[in-house]
């Protein structure tokens, strides 16, 4: 008896519903990176099965980041990846780059959301950064970030920079620090400017270290 085509549709499309549960559920922090690209993907291959694709990407550029900084003719070279694809994502990785740039330029309260894009963000495009403050006005909107390479055990280093953070006018400070790292001494920076939240990044995670759930810094 010859299986009917329409069981493989009905598989996929519970699939990618279920994922879409996830995502709403969750969020995109809590996914993993080839389940968010096969998110991703949804968006030009209407029909197929976009697992095998996104872990094909993933082992050819290592990274989310890798992904989407890739060139047209590279992208090509991966198996499943045709021009259709390999142009939805060159457009998408500018329009990513203008959804971080909106991330930082916002006048909107600071989110546990945003904050962790940004720490992520950054942390992936400078694997040196350890320590990274957000600097927030007396309407939690961000005023500037600052990244650091020391470890935050220095707590001269620690003291010396909060001060310039109150020199700066912030009403407030995010802490992201990176897995494994030491976490800064809230208590010295709470002298000077208040500590909104502390959150641990790893990879594509992020955790607060004092909200439970996450809230805003407002």
């Amino acid at each position: 008896m010859e299986k009917d085509p329409a069981d493989d549709r009905n598989v996929h499309e519970n699939h990618r519903q279920r994922l879409k549960n996830r995502f709403f559920k969750s969020g995109a922090l809590d996914l993993e990176p080839h389940v968010l690209l096969e998110l991703f993907l949804f968006g030009v291959i209407p029909r197929i099965d976009t697992n095998p694709v996104s872990h094909r990407l993933l082992e050819r550029f290592g990274t989310l980041d890798g992904v989407f900084s890739a060139e047209a003719e590279e992208l090509l070279a991966v198996p499943g990846v045709g021009a259709a694809t390999a142009d939805y994502i060159r457009r998408s990785a500018a329009g990513m780059t203008d959804g971080i740039v909106g991330a930082y330029d916002s006048a909107s309260p600071m989110s546990f959301e945003r904050a962790a894009c940004i720490f992520i963000w950054s942390m992936r495009r400078d694997p040196s950064t350890r320590l990274m403050f957000i600097l927030l006005d007396g309407k939690g909107a961000l005023i500037r970030t600052e990244r650091f390479r020391f470890s935050a055990a220095d707590p001269d280093e620690v003291l010396r920079i909060s001060e310039s953070f109150a020199e700066a006018g912030a009403s407030s400070v995010v802490i992201g620090v990176r897995e494994g790292e030491d976490v800064p001494d809230c208590r010295s920076i709470n002298e000077r400017v208040p500590v909104g939240d502390v959150i641990s990044i790893r990879g594509y995670s992020a955790v607060s270290l004092i909200f439970r759930p996450p809230t805003t810094f407002t």
